[in-house]
């Protein structure tokens, strides 16, 4: 094999040190168990517009998969080499290849079918966390990894197990061993080709505790370019399994294991940690006379976590309609100080592995009630995520860091993301009990990923409290909602009138709050006077950036009738 040193990108947090591991693994004849690699190759996938996010969960462990079903492709930890190493030594990838690019059920008969392209659903197995909803804060994770390096593989190869398999006893066609492949805690599959009927994806690690049990990582048949499941949380683990499964005439081509070891550093927010969160905007006295608007929430920022820059983003939607509730699936075993590379490595995956352009969720909430900022672009402005595909354009998408199939959402995460959806619901001046077209759907304005996609997610847990979530977020917007600024916009016409929809959310600035809108942007001062910005002067505004420009707020009222016509505005600047 031949390797190639490339740099990928810097964290924002120089420290922030990731290492993935990419196995690809074909399928050998079955007399010859023991892999012989080829030549890598660990080209990425092309920029794809971001669609699906695939972190989702639609089952449980050791979930046998649909009768029928025979297994088509199965990886298990293979001589790793590595192909590409940033030059800072923050990012290892690595790529193990077979000779053979593709298996097929035999069944000679059969029409292989089409390729399936879309990203996946991901269905995680069961964890040690208990499930019961009177525990309120999850069982951290017994081990963490601190070193800048994946930990060495000190045990001997594990001996093979097939994924679970159907009833009419259908047996594994493909095992790989091999000697275990050193440290990582996040597992996402990629393939070339995965079409056919009752398709099935098993994933399971080896940690210091033993092989975990089973998770499913379920292919998602929406026609995409993107052929991946989400990446999932497993824990610290040394050696993985990954197998395919389908009905006779289905085919896998070019499976690949990415894995991601994102350890924890010493700078990592944790809920003991005096710099956990960047405080939300300060409540300002008297501003909005007694309808104080819901402020935003404590928030650690992309930078505390050490994000990875941007590559190319499409620009902001016009508007929010919508929140869109995830969850992230896999293993529920972490502590509030692992929560930050847990983030990085779920970015990592969508901007590296997967080829977007960032971090696909706009806000994480992980069970101890962290809240991160997810996609760059400002946590006040409608930035385009990729969670819910179509659904992405005009929504929020809220990814509890969790698997609620297999445990009870904790109080703190909860709380969090209701303090959260209540600022942006609030301030975007929606109705959190309302309902909304988009997408040809009619849905909640607070909805699951489910209601608009073919999973279960956010989980059983998750599902069954939505009602719950959007009572108490109105709530806490109850006697809110309606600010001068929101007044003012109401009886110019709303949506429809002179300053249109709203596109970035009411929020504090310069001792006052300030809303910007399609057409214009409204400021209250401390003391409740409104200065409003529109017309011409307005456009101006919107052109250089609205109140983060060098113009600063609105100072004084549009002034029309000069000398030789035209109108002026004082602004801050």
């Amino acid at each position: 094999m031949s390797g190639r040193t490339t740099l990928r990108h810097g964290w924002a947090v120089s420290l922030a040190v990731l290492a993935t591991i990419t196995l690809t693994i074909s399928p050998l004849a079955q007399a010859d168990p023991t892999p012989s690699p080829s030549d890598q190759n660990s080209a990425q996938s092309q920029h794809q517009d971001q669609t699906e996010t695939a972190e989702d969960v639609s089952g449980q462990a050791d979930e046998t998969p649909a009768e029928g079903s025979e297994p088509l492709e199965n990886i298990e930890t293979a001589e790793a080499v590595v192909t590409e190493t940033d030059s800072a030594g923050l990012v290892t990838s690595t790529t193990v290849e077979n000779p053979s690019d593709e298996f097929t059920v035999k069944d000679a008969d059969s029409d292989p079918g089409t390729e399936a392209n879309a990203p996946d659903e991901t269905t995680a197995g069961s964890d040690p966390v208990p499930t019961s909803p009177e525990a309120e804060q999850p069982t951290p994770a017994q081990s963490t990894s601190s070193s800048a390096e994946p930990s060495q593989a000190t045990s001997a190869s594990p001996t093979p197990t097939s994924a679970p398999t159907a009833d009419d006893g259908t047996t594994v066609l493909e095992d790989i061993q091999t000697d275990s492949v050193g440290g990582f805690s996040m597992v996402g599959v990629t393939w070339d080709t995965l079409t056919g009927d009752n398709l099935g994806l098993h994933i399971r690690t080896q940690t210091a505790g033993g092989w975990s049990e089973w998770y499913e990582v379920t292919p998602d048949q929406e026609e995409t370019e993107q052929r991946a499941t989400g990446v999932i949380y497993v824990e610290d683990s040394t050696a993985v399994e990954v197998q395919a499964t389908g009905a006779a005439g289905a085919r896998a081509e070019g499976m690949r294991a990415v894995l991601i070891d994102t350890p924890t550093q010493s700078h990592d927010p944790s809920t003991g940690s005096a710099a956990a969160a960047v405080t939300g905007e300060a409540t300002v006295g008297t501003v909005l006379a007694t309808n104080s608007s819901v402020s935003q929430p404590n928030m650690i920022t992309r930078s505390r976590w050490g994000a990875m820059a941007q590559d190319g983003c499409e620009a902001n939607s016009d508007t929010i309609k919508a929140v869109a509730v995830h969850h992230t699936a896999g293993s529920n075993n972490y502590s509030s100080g692992q929560s930050a590379s847990i983030v990085r490595g779920i970015q990592y995956y969508h901007e590296v592995t997967l080829g977007w352009c960032d971090i696909g969720y706009n806000f994480l909430v992980d069970q101890y009630g962290q809240i991160f900022e997810g996609k760059g672009g400002g946590p006040t402005f409608p930035v385009h995520g990729a969670h819910a595909s179509t659904w992405n354009w005009e929504t929020v998408g809220v990814s509890l860091m969790m698997n609620s199939n297999t445990a009870q959402p904790s109080n703190a995460m909860l709380n969090s993301l209701e303090d959260l959806i209540a600022w942006k619901i609030a301030n975007n001046y929606l109705n959190p009990l309302g309902t909304v077209t988009l997408g040809g759907k009619r849905i909640n304005v607070i909805f699951r990923h489910g209601d608009v996609m073919s999973t279960e997610c956010p989980g059983t847990n998750v599902t069954n409290r939505m009602s719950q979530i959007r009572s108490a977020v109105a709530s806490r917007v109850q006697g809110k909602t309606y600010s001068n600024i929101y007044d003012t916009w109401q009886a110019n016409g709303g949506a429809g009138g002179r300053y249109g929809v709203v596109y970035e959310m009411e929020h504090g600035v310069s001792g006052g709050r300030q809303t910007n809108f399609a057409h214009g942007s409204i400021y209250a001062a401390s003391n409740g006077t409104i200065y409003a910005v529109h017309n011409a002067i307005g456009n101006k505004y919107a052109a250089l950036g609205y109140e983060h420009s060098v113009l600063g707020v609105p100072t004084g009222p549009e002034i029309c009738g000069i000398k030789d016509g035209g109108c002026y505005q004082l602004f801050q600047g």
